[in-house]
């Protein structure tokens, strides 16, 4: 598995990724990651020290609540 630093990737990086053996990269782009996602694309949230308990909770939080019509 690779992080990429930036969080940007190119099409030679994830090709050296993968002959190299590793399985999968996370970018810096924030959101879910549904069974579909390309391994080499997947999002992550980064958590910065200077965060509170509050912020570090809305980070985590997969879903929201929304009211359908």
């Amino acid at each position: 598995y690779f992080a990429f630093a930036s969080g940007k990737s190119d099409d030679l990086t994830i090709a050296l990724l993968k002959k190299h053996g590793y399985r999968a990269g996370f970018t810096r782009q924030r959101g879910s990651n549904p069974f579909f996602t390309d391994a080499f694309a997947l999002k992550r949230s980064v958590i910065y020290g200077h965060y509170d308990m509050q912020k570090f909770r809305r980070n985590l939080t997969a879903f929201r609540s929304m009211e359908l019509r």
